[in-house]
């Protein structure tokens, strides 16, 4: 839900009478619930591909705004065979560019323990953007696998996304 209305005025008509928004003040807020039952996925490919339900679109207002990207994804990786496995990693596209992360360093997840262990956690990661631009966006996230075995993706529980236009 984008902010449309300050002291019962449209956003436009406070801008252009010369009142400012101040940087740093949020200006629109879209969110997405990642139901579990609908979007839940397993993974095994080590190609990058979209995530179930982690897309939302805004038309930023101005071209100084910042995009505040924010989701929470549940997974569930194993069973180990005693090494490293299920491990998985996620990134950020603006349409259809990688905006983050710009290097690889690790993976963001995966179970370690004895054989047949499984790890349930929930992983979250955010990012600040600059598109500069007034035209409609769609921000999405993609996993992948790293060696080829199960991801199991909100598949227990809930997950969820947020993009937050912050004034620049």
């Amino acid at each position: 839900m984008g902010l449309i209305r300050l002291n019962n005025q449209s956003l436009t008509a406070v801008t252009s009478a010369g009142i400012p928004i101040r940087s740093g003040s949020v200006l629109q807020v879209k969110y997405a619930e990642v139901d579990r039952n609908s979007n839940s996925q397993t993974m095994t490919s080590q190609t990058f591909g979209d995530l179930s339900g982690y897309s939302l679109a805004i038309t930023p207002t101005s071209t100084s705004s910042k995009i505040l990207i924010s989701y929470g994804i549940h997974t569930l990786a194993g069973p180990s065979t005693g090494a490293w496995h299920g491990d998985f990693r996620t990134q950020i596209i603006r349409d259809s560019t990688l905006i983050y992360p710009t290097t690889y360093s690790d993976y963001d997840g995966g179970v370690l323990g004895p054989t047949n262990s499984y790890n349930f956690q929930k992983f979250e990661s955010t990012y600040l953007d600059t598109p500069n631009t007034t035209s409609a966006i769609t921000y999405k996230v993609q996993a992948r696998s790293r060696d080829g075995n199960s991801i199991y993706f909100n598949q227990y529980a809930n997950g969820h996304m947020v993009i937050t236009e912050i004034a620049g």
